[in-house]
């Protein structure tokens, strides 16, 4: 038996995620984005068949580029976010589920994009390269951090950009290796 093979380089992707399944609209959770699809948590409902999904993706710079005042006073331009509107089959389920009473909390699952447009999959492209620039660099960050304040300041804004939430840095340096170990093609 062949081990499961994945297509294309995945992403964080922590934004919600909007479905349609027996005439409701249902919110989930994104986990992770790639090209060919999201992996989401918290389903209260599972479509069996082809469904619409529409989610927000939100353009980030690669940080690398930026000075440190630009970092630090940066902010997100929502007139670059991108809405995604396609048609997804839910396609995977990662977790067990020892009941239906617990399916929203136990398992995620992969969605596959059935009909996206160029456009669209070039900005989760572009989506997708620039948080692993801006996950490397962070780490690189991290690992240089020799206590000086600047750097401390600079790893905070990164990191609430991408999303983390963290209490010290020792955790937030666990988030990332773990994402960056999740990136696998």
């Amino acid at each position: 038996m062949r081990g499961y093979q994945r297509k294309h380089l995945r992403a964080p992707f922590r934004g919600k995620i909007i479905y349609g399944h027996d005439g409701v609209v249902i919110s989930a959770d994104g986990v992770n984005i790639s090209e060919g699809g999201v992996l989401v948590k918290n389903v209260p409902s599972f479509p069996e068949s082809e469904t619409a999904l529409l989610f927000c993706l939100f353009h980030i710079p690669t940080f690398k580029d930026l000075s440190f005042d630009e970092v630090k006073y940066f902010e997100i331009d929502e007139s670059l976010n991108h809405i995604f509107r396609t048609k997804c089959e839910f396609v995977r389920r990662r977790g067990s589920i020892p009941n239906l009473d617990e399916l929203a909390t136990n398992a995620s699952y992969g969605v596959r994009f059935n009909r996206i447009d160029k456009i669209a999959e070039s900005f989760v492209r572009r989506y997708i390269d620039n948080f692993v620039s801006n996950l490397i660099h962070l780490q690189m960050l991290i690992d240089n951090i020799n206590d000086d304040q600047r750097n401390v300041e600079r790893i905070q804004g990164i990191a609430g950009y991408l999303g983390y939430s963290y209490k010290t840095i020792s955790e937030l340096r666990t988030q990332v290796l773990i994402d960056y170990q999740n990136l696998q093609w």
